[in-house]
């Protein structure tokens, strides 16, 4: 448990600082191609690792399996250490308190309405899969009276397709305004949630199966999408000195909110069916699409 906490904690600091050192690596024009590349290639070799781990324990063990699990991050330590980046840190931030830094982000991000208006849309976006996440084992027993099957096509479909998304993002951005790209997400969720209960009237045991892999895969498909250019739009949208400071403080307000909404969810799962949670969802899921897609704010992100 201490070891799961410290990797935490460590894993807070590496995110804004991945985040801050992409515009020193590639120039603002290869932002869509190089991040959707990144996002797609960690979803690969994640679904690879998963994939590849019951072997590795079968075959070697579970010690083995943790001390690979260790030298990659090492591997990954050592590559990271050999990039070479101007990084252009000024003095004067770097003898600055960890007080100053946080103010200072904040400070930014209240000035610059197009960074709060993205952090609310990326909470909202972390939100609407809350619910799938935290009923789905339960949906599937008590709704499709299926097994583990079920979960599994599900998540490998979302998870795959997704890498997907992201292999399309580059393409998708020059079609498609950011506005539009990443506001289709919540009516393509809110579709998930119906379609996931309308499949539950197929009685066709492979029908059923192929019905939820290809909603799933649309999902996927624009969940992916929408990762990619809510990354791209927040370091479009902020100075590359900030960066990281307004990074370590989007990711902190886009995730906030999803321990109390599943919290939320597990005691309303004590009075109502997974379905009429889903089928709330959706409706309230829509309403949030109806209300952005007719806020004239929201037409900032497209510059």
């Amino acid at each position: 448990m201490g070891c799961t906490l410290m990797m935490s904690c460590f894993e807070t600091l590496r995110l804004p600082a991945a985040n801050s050192i992409v515009p020193l690596l590639i120039s603002q024009e290869e932002y869509a191609t190089g991040i959707s590349f990144s996002a797609s290639l960690s979803k690969i070799t994640e679904l690879v690792g998963t994939g590849i781990a019951g072997v590795i324990i079968a075959l070697l063990g579970m010690p083995a399996a943790i001390f690979l699990d260790a030298l990659s991050f090492m591997v990954s330590a050592i590559l990271i250490y050999m990039m070479r980046v101007k990084e252009g840190i000024r003095i004067n931030d770097i003898k600055s308190s960890f007080r100053n830094h946080f103010v200072f982000g904040i400070n930014y991000a209240l000035k610059h309405q197009d960074l709060l208006l993205l952090a609310v849309m990326a909470s909202l976006a972390n939100m609407v899969l809350v619910p799938f996440n935290a009923l789905q084992s339960a949906f599937v027993s008590n709704y499709y009276h299926g097994n583990v099957s079920f979960l599994s096509i599900m998540e490998m479909a979302v998870s795959s397709d997704s890498i997907i998304g992201g292999l399309l993002y580059p393409k998708i951005r020059t079609l498609i305004k950011p506005r539009h790209s990443l506001l289709m997400l919540f009516p393509t969720t809110a579709f998930y949630y119906v379609a996931l209960l309308a499949s539950g009237r197929i009685d066709h045991l492979y029908w059923l199966l192929i019905s939820i892999a290809l909603i799933s895969l649309i999902t996927g498909i624009v969940v992916g999408i929408a990762s990619c250019n809510v990354s791209v739009l927040l370091m479009l949208k902020t100075k590359q000195e900030y960066l990281s400071r307004i990074s370590g403080l989007f990711n902190a307000v886009s995730q906030m909110f999803n321990p109390i909404l599943s919290l939320l969810i597990g005691v309303a799962g004590r009075y109502l069916d997974v379905s009429t949670i889903f089928l709330f969802s959706a409706i309230i899921i829509m309403l949030i699409a109806i209300i952005a897609y007719n806020d004239k704010k929201m037409e900032s992100l497209n510059d």
